[in-house]
């Protein structure tokens, strides 16, 4: 899993070409998808080959990471403690702790169940402020007909004044706002 996340890493950065040659050292689907093996891999970890082979690759990568300007830009600042000394990356297992819904990565000691996500929370927030700005732009767009459609149809022995004649005392004509709306 580690390797995965790492040479997803390493794709997005222009100065791991050597680290991705390396990677091709090892057969594609062990770093590109984590439940594929296959015979060879089976006996390759049955002899003992393939563990340090990965283990290199981790150590080279995890340098790589450390030291690129490019992949510590994408590595993640946990948003609990606010440490944006220590920069965390998903192929950290031991270090780091993901959340399920938007995969924003904290460190494993500062994640607890039951904490809500910092960023959950942010987006969630993001979303109601949009929907609520998209409520008022359709009030301003003709909201107000509407609603003064929908209070005739719920009360229908009350008149009511459309703000926009309000100011000239015209009442609302049902009939001629059926005729626009419902045609």
């Amino acid at each position: 899993m580690q390797l995965f996340h790492m040479k997803n890493l390493f794709k997005t950065c222009r100065f791991a070409k050597e680290v991705l040659e390396q990677f091709d050292s090892l057969p594609g689907h062990l770093t590109e998808d984590l439940h594929l093996f296959s015979l060879n891999d089976l006996s390759a970890v049955r002899n003992g080959d393939l563990a340090p082979r990965m283990k290199e690759l981790l150590k080279l990568g995890t340098i790589h990471a450390a030291g690129c300007v490019l992949c510590q830009a994408k590595g993640f600042v946990c948003e609990f403690c606010g440490n944006d000394k220590d920069i965390i990356f998903p192929f950290q297992l031991n270090k780091c702790q993901r959340c399920e819904e938007c995969h924003a990565c904290y460190h494993r000691n500062c994640f607890r169940a039951g904490k809500d996500c910092p960023r959950c929370q942010r987006l969630a927030e993001r979303r109601e402020r949009m929907a609520r700005k998209n409520m008022e732009e359709q009030e301003d767009e003709g909201g107000d007909e509407m609603n003064t459609y929908l209070r005739r149809l719920l009360y229908p022995g009350l008149k009511f004044l459309l703000p926009s004649t309000a100011a000239s005392g015209h009442c609302f004509n049902s009939d001629l706002f059926n005729s626009y709306w419902l045609s």
